[in-house]
C-alpha cells in the first residue's frame, strides 16, 4: 500500500491546465479563503497607519502565546521577551504614502507570526514544534512586501495564501513590478515544475549562488529557450540536463537571476503535470514518510501544506488551512451532520485525490479495501491503535485509515465534516453511487 501504483493507475486527464486556471482565479476571490490576488494588490499604503496596526495585532499574538509557549532558549515566555518583539514590528522608515515592494524567495523560506528567529514552542523538550511558522514559501515564490522590521531582518510581506513576516535575506527586491512578474508569471509551455520531494540543485564551487538549493515540491521556474548545448553554464554542458533560470539577490538585496543545470533524471515536469489520478498519486507518495513540519517549519509541511503543494503541481491555488480551505468554490460534500452510514456511502463514491477534513486537519483520500478507508497525510500526532487512551506522536506523512482515533475517542471517520474534489471545480452533478452536495 506504500506505492502509488496500489491505489491509481489511470491516466485519464481530469480537468485543463486552462480550467485550472480559470478556478484559481475564483478561488482566490472567493469570500472566506483568505487569499491575495498578488498581481492587483494596491501599489500604496499608508504605512503609518500599518505600523500602528501591526503593533496591535503583535501585541494580540504576544497576548496569545505569553500564557503556554516557551522560548527556544527552554525558558518561559516573558513579557519583556515580547515587548522586544513587538517593537521589532516597527518599520522606522514608514511614510503616510507608502510604496509597496515585489519579491521574489531565493531560497525555501517560510513566513512567520512575529519578526523574530525566536522560536516559540509548547515544550522546550519539543523544539520541532515552533509556532512562529504559517506557511513554507518555495524558491521563486512571489511576494509583495508591505513593511520591514525594525533591525531590517524581515519583510512583512504576502504570498498567494497568506500573510506574514519573512526573513530578508531570503527574498530579492526586484526594480519594479514589470521585473518581478517576468520572473515567476510564466507560460505553462516555458515552466518546469518540481513534483518529487525536493530536488537539490548541484554543488559547485564556480557557482555558489546557485549551489545547493532545495527545490521544493510545487516549484516553478522557467525554463531557459534557445540554450547552445555547447554553451556553459557554471562550468558544464548542458547535456542531459534542463537550464533554468534561478532567482538571486544581489548583495544590495535587489533581484537578478542566473542559469543552473538541473538533471533530467530528476522528479521535475516540462510544464505542470497533466491533471491525472496517476500522477496525483505519484506526486503524493513522492514525500511519504517525510517529517511532519508544521507551518512549512522543519524544511517540510503540516496536513494542509503537503495537500496545497500536490496540487501546485497540476497548476492550482489552495487556501491556507483547513477553515480557508473549506470556502473555496469547489465540489463539496457537507459531512457535519451525517450519521456514519451516510458517509460511508459517500465515502464508497469519492474518487481519489478528495480532500477529506475534520476539525483542525485534512487528508488526502486514496480508496477502500476490505471495509476500510485508507488517506494518507501528514500527522504530528493520533491516539494508540491498540491503547486509545494514549496519545502516540508521528510526525510523519503516512498512509492512514480513518478508523484513526482522535483524543475525544472519536474516529477520524466519526469526525468528518467535509469533502472536496478539486478537479471537479464548481460541478453541482452526480457522482456514480450518489448525488453530489455543493455547499451543503
Amino acid at each position: 500500500m506504500s506505492s502509488p501504483s496500489y491505489w491509481a493507475e489511470e491516466s485519464d486527464v481530469l480537468m485543463s491546465f486552462d480550467e485550472i486556471e480559470k478556478l484559481n482565479e475564483k478561488t482566490v476571490s472567493a469570500v472566506g479563503t483568505n487569499m491575495y490576488d498578488l498581481k492587483n494588490q494596491p501599489e500604496f499604503i499608508d504605512g503609518i497607519a500599518l505600523n500602528e496596526a501591526i503593533k496591535k495585532s503583535s501585541q494580540a499574538d504576544a497576548t496569545y502565546f505569553l500564557s503556554w509557549t516557551y522560548f527556544g532558549n527552554g525558558e518561559r515566555a516573558t513579557q519583556e521577551g515580547f515587548y522586544e518583539i513587538v517593537e521589532n514590528t516597527q518599520n522606522p522608515d514608514a511614510k503616510k504614502e507608502q510604496q509597496v515592494l515585489y519579491g521574489i524567495a531565493t531560497k525555501r523560506t517560510e513566513l512567520r507570526a512575529l519578526p523574530t528567529d525566536v522560536a516559540l514552542l509548547d515544550t522546550p523538550s519539543d523544539p520541532d514544534t515552533d509556532n512562529q511558522y504559517l506557511v513554507g514559501v518555495r524558491v521563486n515564490e512571489p511576494v509583495v512586501i508591505t513593511s520591514k522590521s525594525k533591525d531590517g531582518n524581515f519583510y512583512l510581506a504576502k504570498n498567494a495564501c497568506c500573510s506574514g513576516w519573512i526573513p530578508s535575506e531570503c527574498v530579492a527586491i526586484c526594480k519594479d513590478k514589470e521585473e518581478w512578474l517576468s520572473a515567476w508569471d510564466i507560460k505553462n509551455e516555458d515552466a518546469l515544475v518540481v513534483w518529487g520531494d525536493k530536488v537539490y540543485t548541484e554543488y559547485s564551487n564556480a557557482a555558489k549562488e546557485t549551489s545547493e538549493l532545495m527545490l521544493t515540491m510545487g516549484t516553478v521556474l522557467e525554463i531557459a529557450k534557445d540554450i547552445n548545448p555547447n554553451e556553459l553554464v557554471a562550468l558544464r554542458a548542458a547535456y542531459n540536463n534542463y537550464v533554468v533560470w534561478i532567482p538571486i539577490r544581489n548583495e544590495d538585496g535587489s533581484y537578478s537571476r542566473k542559469l543552473t543545470l538541473i538533471s533530467e533524471h530528476e522528479n521535475v515536469s516540462e510544464g505542470y503535470l497533466p491533471l491525472t489520478k496517476e500522477n496525483i498519486a505519484k506526486i503524493a507518495f513522492s514525500a511519504l514518510g517525510n517529517v511532519y513540519g508544521w507551518g512549512g517549519s522543519l524544511h517540510s509541511e503540516d496536513c494542509s501544506g503537503y495537500i496545497r503543494n500536490i496540487y501546485k503541481c497540476f497548476g492550482f491555488e489552495l487556501a491556507r488551512n483547513t477553515t480557508w480551505q473549506t470556502s473555496m468554490p469547489m465540489a463539496k460534500v457537507d459531512m457535519k451532520n451525517m450519521a456514519k452510514e451516510e458517509r460511508i456511502k459517500i465515502l464508497n463514491g469519492l474518487p481519489l485525490g478528495t480532500i477529506l477534513y475534520i476539525s483542525g486537519h485534512e487528508m488526502m483520500y486514496l480508496g477502500s479495501e476490505n471495509g476500510k478507508y485508507y488517506v494518507i497525510n501528514s500527522v504530528g500526532t493520533i491516539m494508540q491503535p491498540e491503547n486509545p487512551s494514549v496519545r502516540q506522536r508521528i510526525s510523519s506523512i503516512v498512509v492512514s485509515t480513518l478508523d484513526t482515533k482522535r483524543a475525544n475517542g472519536n474516529t477520524w471517520l466519526e469526525e468528518l465534516t467535509c469533502a472536496i474534489v478539486p478537479y471537479y471545480g464548481e460541478n453541482e452533478g452526480k457522482l456514480p453511487q450518489y448525488e453530489w452536495y455543493h455547499d451543503g
